[in-house]
């Protein structure tokens, strides 16, 4: 940590660790800096960045190791058709022309990392009024992802490779509101996007194992929200009770359409859910408890309140009829 100046200051510094399965030698720096233009310090630039480099999990290590899968398909009164396709599970990593394919898992010689890097702005407006406006964005390279390859009609490969990648950006804008009671409000409006591979290897295997793996596909990851509305206080109110409400609005989250076959159709999460709204609050006193209580329970505070999910009802789906082939599609 260097203090350049009594408003402006920098924050250097690295992480480093080895391992025996990927990269043997990992560094990741990090940079920061804070600025403030004006001595009173109501005016505030930020701004950092840092590479972030994962660990290779045992699970990548040890990919070919795993059960084989053994696809079979039927009709619909139930006869085979075709004969099973047996998934060998293989390893590879990417080169600059395409993928290569490696002896075992555990040769695997490449870490994911991550770089991220923000810039933010702080303004006290007034005594009891803030702002501030701030950008985000990262971005995961060397991600590990599955691919079901089809090499024959009765053989295939399940491929570990490290070509996946992953982006985000955010731009936020922030107004804060505090009196000299305590009691605050805030709205926080938040413009993002991500892509991504779908295909990750987290997503597909942790906590278990999808049943159904498709082709992988670059496209909105399954959390991308591009338009998202916050507004939270915490009010005292008489008594001393305390209210603290919660308003989130934002896009509706996507979703893919398969067919009877489990198949994309069209491209993977281009449809959306109706727009997300919910009320929530929670209210709440603190009370001492009495001093003759006893294994030393008196004079804690005990703090008891209740709280609501939804409070308007409104109707937020987050499931959906998504075979064509079904009835209740859509």
């Amino acid at each position: 940590h260097w203090l350049m100046t009594d408003r402006a200051a920098v924050d250097l510094g690295f992480r480093y660790y080895g391992q025996a399965v990927g990269d043997p030698h990992t560094f990741a720096p990090r940079l920061g800096v804070v600025f403030s233009p004006g001595k009173d310090g109501k005016t505030i630039l930020r701004a950092g960045a840092g590479i972030f480099k994962s660990r290779i999990p045992l699970l990548a290590s040890d990919f070919d190791g795993n059960p084989m899968r053994v696809i079979t398909m039927f009709d619909q009164q139930g006869n085979m058709l075709g004969s099973p396709v047996t998934y060998q599970n293989r390893c590879a990593t990417r080169i600059q022309t395409g993928l290569k394919l490696v002896p075992d898992c555990s040769d695997l010689d490449v870490t994911p990392y991550n770089l991220t890097w923000n810039v933010e702005f702080d303004e006290q407006i007034t005594n009891h009024i803030a702002f501030r406006a701030s950008y985000l964005r990262s971005s995961t390279y060397k991600d590990f992802v599955i691919n079901p390859e089809l090499t024959s009609p009765t053989t295939a490969t399940m491929l570990l490779s490290n070509r996946g990648a992953a982006r985000y950006h955010e731009f936020e804008t922030m107004v804060s509101y505090r009196d000299d009671r305590g009691n605050e409000l805030n709205t926080s409006y938040v413009r993002s996007r991500t892509f991504g591979d779908l295909n990750s290897l987290s997503h597909i295997y942790v906590p278990f194992e999808d049943p159904i793996i498709r082709p992988d596909a670059y496209a909105q990851l399954d959390a991308d929200v591009p338009d998202r509305m916050i507004s939270w206080g915490i009010f005292h109110l008489p008594a001393k009770v305390v209210f603290a409400p919660i308003i989130d609005l934002h896009t509706g989250f996507p979703w893919s359409k398969i067919n009877e076959l489990q198949s994309y159709v069209g491209t993977p999460n281009s449809n959306r859910f109706p727009p997300y709204f919910s009320f929530d609050f929670k209210v709440w006193k603190v009370l001492p408890l009495p001093h003759f209580l006893p294994f030393g329970m008196g004079g804690l505070k005990l703090r008891w309140g209740i709280g609501f999910h939804n409070a308007t009802n409104a109707l937020d789906p987050l499931a959906v009829y998504n075979n064509t082939a079904s009835p209740y599609s859509g």
